[in-house]
């Protein structure tokens, strides 16, 4: 029976990753990691304790995170600290359902993700970004609302496009203004605090996948996946052991399932004919008689169409 950890602070992140796929198709990675903190290691930091899971089904990926944290963690006593982009799959709700049980439950938006949207949208006064940046990490709407102000007053007439940045830019903030909170601001003072990371995490998978143009099936991509998360939670040799200790008539059954599945896929060989014969019956018999009303029948049947 696995003795469930009991941890003051557990760090949750999610978010997806864009792949190539053959047929010009794009296959999205949807990746949830957990991890109590970081800490030093020389002069890096590396996280505490930490568990990927990555699947090109986002539902699976969430079910699969979900049954490790209420395996390995009770979470009554641990205040539990997300963080995400907000977009579909990765909103508040669904990780208030990870949390499920926890003592208490805060949610970020990711920063990096923040900062890129206000340069993308205030691309047209690049001076100006710096100030917007600092007013997200000081709390204040005030100074946001004059920062977007300012910039709406050095727009152009004729540039209406950048009024519609601004405007999108202005909903966006307001829509995730309750998760840009700072951490101090909400009274977490972890000398181990580790957020923010799943950006950096995604690299052990663009660097492998996207690549050198790499295309990748759909089952290609999963096994590979597979390989990279079990690597890095230290449970490959168990993984791979998991096909050895299937029974010998499993495996047998899996074999011959497979093997008739690439048969009945294989294409069939091209083989060349002549075509159908033109068939007819003699002549001598009476049109009257069941055999000549037969033979009259078919050679109407095999008679060339008008249309042609």
């Amino acid at each position: 029976m696995i003795t469930k950890k009991k941890v003051p602070y557990l760090y949750l992140e999610g978010d997806g990753v864009k792949i190539n796929g053959q047929k010009k198709q794009s296959l999205e990675v949807h990746r949830f990691q957990v991890c109590e903190g970081s800490q030093k290691v020389g002069n890096r930091s590396e996280m505490i304790a930490p568990h990927f899971v990555s699947h090109l089904n986002r539902q699976k990926a969430y079910k699969e995170m979900m049954a490790y944290l209420q395996a390995y963690y009770d979470l009554r006593h641990t205040i539990v600290i997300s963080n995400s982009d907000g977009g579909s799959g990765y909103e508040k709700a669904v990780f208030d359902e990870l949390a499920l049980g926890c003592l208490r439950h805060e949610h970020f938006r990711d920063r990096y993700h923040v900062h890129r949207k206000i340069k993308e949208r205030m691309a047209f006064v690049p001076q100006l970004q710096h100030r917007m940046i600092r007013a997200i990490e000081h709390y204040d709407w005030q100074a946001v609302q004059l920062v977007l102000d300012t910039s709406e007053s050095l727009i152009e007439e004729k540039e209406a496009e950048d009024f519609e940045h601004l405007r999108l830019l202005h909903h966006y903030l307001q829509r995730s203004w309750p998760y840009l909170k700072s951490l101090k601001a909400r009274g977490i003072r972890d000398p181990k605090a580790c957020i923010g990371t799943i950006e950096s995490t995604h690299r052990k998978i663009t660097y492998r996948m996207k690549r050198q143009g790499r295309l990748w099936t759909t089952t290609g991509a999963q096994a590979m996946i597979r390989v990279i998360d079990s690597l890095r939670n230290q449970e490959f040799e168990g993984w791979l052991n998991q096909y050895e200790a299937l029974p010998d008539d499993v495996v047998a059954q899996e074999k011959r399932w497979h093997a008739m599945k690439r048969w009945v896929q294989k294409k069939p060989r091209f083989q060349a004919h002549e075509g159908a014969f033109k068939g007819q019956i003699g002549e001598g018999k009476a049109k009257s008689a069941p055999l000549g009303q037969f033979a009259k029948g078919l050679n109407q049947l095999l008679m060339t169409p008008s249309y042609l």
